[in-house]
């Protein structure tokens, strides 16, 4: 039996994964075998959760290994039998009766036999003002993200900042031993506000490093309270494990230190990772303006294969008018697994004017994608090549492909050829196609501009052709902007008013939807025309 307190201080830091993996072998070796741990429930999740595609995943074994766990839950507070037990227990262990006695609750024992009010009190009515913000110190920096252990100089330098300009002035030469000595005074002979750390082999503890007690790290919240300049500045200068500095730089940058945030990261970088921080600091350092010294970093990342690193170099490259460099980085991507990309090439290709290069990149995947056939088509149009968009459009139109269903009457509208709708959708709604059907009826509105009235509304009380077509958006330019394509939307801002025919819920069959890809449907420009919106 392997018993492990707080076993989050053995699985986070530089060594968690290794010690995660030790852990997988004892299970899996010939047993029997049982290994009991504690672990509070903040740590658990942030060990447990599942990192999104774009971040990195440092506690994959971590994760693994709990997740086979039975989990025991120890409630705050004993109710009902168990608070019944308890006090039958409580008869004969004068522990548990004084617990009792003098919870805040009742049955609110765990606290009070880990001595949690009382150290609670020890710094919130410090007799040592220099202890006091020591202690503070100490707790906004495992809160913010620094691992364990917490360094004295790191304590040091950033004690300074949560005292008066008073209480600095007065302070004596020994101040920071004085607060040292009131965060390890023990509180009801149980605790400490900070901890020894025992030597891995031999007596004594290791020097000059301490530990938060759990309590205080896991029930005070400081959510409104200034972080000094002091606290950054030493964490910067004295922290090293490149998880607790991007944990620090996530929440300077948070709170608009992008100085800090960048400094933190640059330290970082400066160890042997996986490139995230590169992307991530290349990212900061564009918006504080430093553009060449970003794309360094975000080159780098991308040379190493970060896709992100790709992504974020194409468009630093684009921003600066490089398109050859843009191309080359994006196509980078597409090759690497990101489909986004595809329509970025596309993108770039037709706004420089590189119209056959365009349509001979998007065609291939025009039958996979009904937003590569969209773009496709407009392509086409746009080049004065109806006939070809329509055959394009008109299989997907057909198995009731909405949006090219609404693209194909678009076009054929514009084009003065409202029989051509009529010949092609008819034998749909002859066949029971209600959205077909709707179409037509609402193509016979547009085809009734007599009726309309100054205020573009028919006698008949239907919208106008003019009217029908603003309100709804749905005028040629694909009622998409450029704008919500770079944000990598399909959909852009269509409005759908209770006239407009109703959206059908099936795909094309065959065809992948892709929309949250596409920038398929933005309207096209001549080179060097600005975008809309």
């Amino acid at each position: 039996m392997l018993w492990l307190d707080d076993v989050h201080q053995f699985l986070e830091g530089a060594e968690g994964e290794t010690v995660a993996a030790g852990l997988h072998g004892i299970l899996d070796s010939r047993g029997p075998v049982v290994i009991l741990a504690t672990i509070w429930p903040g740590p658990y999740r942030s060990l447990t959760d599942t990192p999104t595609a774009t971040r990195p995943d440092p506690h994959r074994q971590a994760r693994t290994l709990l997740r086979r766990a039975r989990l025991i839950q120890v409630p705050d507070t004993f109710t009902g039998l168990a608070l019944t037990k308890l006090r039958q227990e409580a008869l004969t262990d004068a522990s548990l009766a004084k617990a009792l006695a003098t919870a805040y609750e009742p049955g609110s024992i765990c606290q009070i036999l880990a001595a949690g009010p009382d150290l609670l009190d020890h710094w919130r009515h410090a007799t040592n003002v220099y202890g006091k913000a020591l202690i503070t110190a100490a707790i906004d920096a495992r809160r913010l993200g620094h691992g364990l252990p917490l360094s004295a100089a790191l304590l040091r330098d950033a004690t300074p900042g949560y005292l008066s300009p008073t209480q600095r002035a007065h302070a004596d030469d020994d101040w920071f031993e004085q607060a040292i000595a009131y965060a390890l005074h023990p509180v009801m002979q149980v605790t400490s506000a900070l901890n020894l750390i025992p030597s891995p082999s031999g007596m004594g503890a290791v020097p000059d490093v301490y530990d938060l007690a759990d309590y205080l790290e896991q029930t005070v919240e400081r959510n409104g309270f200034l972080v000094p300049t002091s606290f950054w500045d030493s964490a910067v200068a004295h922290e090293t494990e490149p998880q607790a500095l991007r944990a620090l730089a996530e929440n300077a940058k948070d709170r608009a230190l992008y100085q800090h945030a960048a400094l933190l990261l640059h330290s970082s970088v400066q160890k042997p990772g996986d490139f995230d921080d590169h992307v991530v600091l290349g990212g900061l350092l564009h918006d504080l303006g430093m553009r060449d010294q970003a794309v360094r970093y975000t080159a780098a990342a991308a040379t190493a294969g970060k896709v992100d690193g790709m992504v974020a170099t194409a468009l630093m490259a684009q921003e600066n008018g490089d398109v050859e460099a843009a191309l080359h980085w994006q196509r980078q991507a597409w090759s690497a697994g990101n489909e986004r990309a595809f329509f970025s090439v596309y993108w770039l290709l037709v706004e420089s004017g590189r119209w056959d290069e365009a349509e001979a990149w998007i065609r291939p995947k025009a039958g996979e994608w009904i937003d590569a056939a969209r773009s496709l088509a407009q392509l086409l149009t746009m080049r004065g090549r109806q006939e070809e968009a329509e055959e394009v459009l008109w299989p997907l139109a057909r198995d009731d492909a909405y949006r090219c269903r609404r693209d194909l009457i678009n076009l054929l509208y514009e084009a003065g050829k409202a029989d051509r709708i009529h010949s092609l959708f008819e034998p749909l709604a002859a066949a029971g196609d209600d959205n077909a059907r709707e179409w037509l009826d609402a193509v016979r509105t547009w085809d009734s501009p007599s009726q309309a009235t100054s205020d573009g509304v028919s006698d008949a009380g239907q919208p106008s052709a003019d009217a029908y077509v603003a309100q709804k958006g749905m005028t040629f330019e694909w009622a998409h902007s450029k704008r919500s394509a770079d944000r990598g939307h399909g959909r852009g801002g269509l409005s759908r008013g209770s006239r407009e025919p109703g959206r059908s819920r099936r795909r094309a069959s065959g065809r992948t939807a892709h929309t949250a890809l596409a920038p398929a449907a933005a309207p096209l420009r001549a080179p060097g025309a600005p975008r809309p919106g």
